[in-house]
């Protein structure tokens, strides 16, 4: 009988997770004790999720599709969030559980993943090779992990309207200046890494916004989560995000009243929000 119930700290995606197909770096927080604990048992395909708000429903959709796709109809798999943010990393993780559970091997459940979810498999990777770490790690590929510091140092929220995955465009005849953007973002990845060790707010803001502003030329970005970011990205008690795996917006603040502002401007604009404490 297929069984298997455990807790798995799934990583918060901050930043980079377009790139690292590239071959640049990417960034992102393990939080201790704060993630998914996944159960999956034999029965008819049920797909719960508890505790991860609004994004649940899509979540539990896009799980439902893929095993149905990958023709595990008979697996019932139920997830409880406590405290993870909502974002890809969540499906993939749910998603290599599950294959675990079918003893499909490690190699093997990255294609399969990639193939499934249409999406590069350096960012399955990404997502696999940090799940085992604690705090703030920086990734790239070709050198692993390697831990920054123990906790994130500010507030984070999300907010969103329609969860659907962005796609990154491709280089072909623009492929050298293409490279050269890669490269000036994977550098906006290192500066960003250097202010979360510092806890430099302002210059963690100032690399985050220019990061965001370089995604949203390359990305198909709606005009209204356009709109929200560059309101959200004048305060100066938030820093904002245009997140590269879902139509959404990451916003990070220093004070919980910061974040609320934030949040508040999102939900006036038809956004829907979830704030998250990320200290250990």
């Amino acid at each position: 009988m297929r069984s298997r119930s455990h807790h798995v700290n799934t990583p918060i995606s901050i930043v980079g997770q377009s790139i690292v197909r590239f071959n640049q770096p990417a960034i992102c927080y393990i939080a201790y004790r704060k993630g998914i604990s996944v159960a999956i048992n034999n029965g008819k395909g049920i797909i719960k999720i508890h505790g991860l708000s609004w994004l649940s429903k899509y979540l539990e959709k896009k799980i439902r599709r893929t095993l149905r796709a990958l023709e595990l109809r008979g697996v019932d798999v139920e997830v409880d969030g406590t405290g993870s943010l909502p974002t890809y990393d969540v499906v993939i993780a749910v998603l290599y559980e599950v294959l675990k559970v079918e003893n499909i091997s490690h190699q093997e459940a990255i294609s399969i993943l990639s193939e499934a979810l249409e999406i590069p498999r350096e960012r399955v990777k990404l997502t696999l090779g940090v799940l085992g770490a604690k705090g703030v790690v920086a990734y790239r590929e070709v050198e692993g992990t390697m831990e920054l510091r123990e906790d994130f140092p500010w507030l984070i929220g999300i907010c969103g309207a329609s969860p659907l995955k962005v796609s990154f465009i491709e280089g072909g005849k623009l492929e050298e200046p293409l490279n050269i953007v890669i490269h000036a973002l994977g550098r906006s990845v290192i500066t960003i890494a250097r202010s979360i060790i510092e806890q430099d707010f302002e210059e963690f803001k100032e690399a985050i916004t220019f990061y965001s502003e370089v995604i949203a030329a390359l990305l198909k970005v709606p005009l209204k989560l356009l709109s929200v970011f560059r309101r959200i990205s004048k305060l100066s008690s938030c820093a904002c995000k245009i997140d590269e795996d879902m139509r959404s917006l990451m916003i990070f603040s220093l004070t919980e009243d910061g974040l609320r502002k934030g949040l508040n401007i999102a939900e006036r604009m038809g956004l829907k929000t979830m704030a998250f404490g990320c200290f250990s």
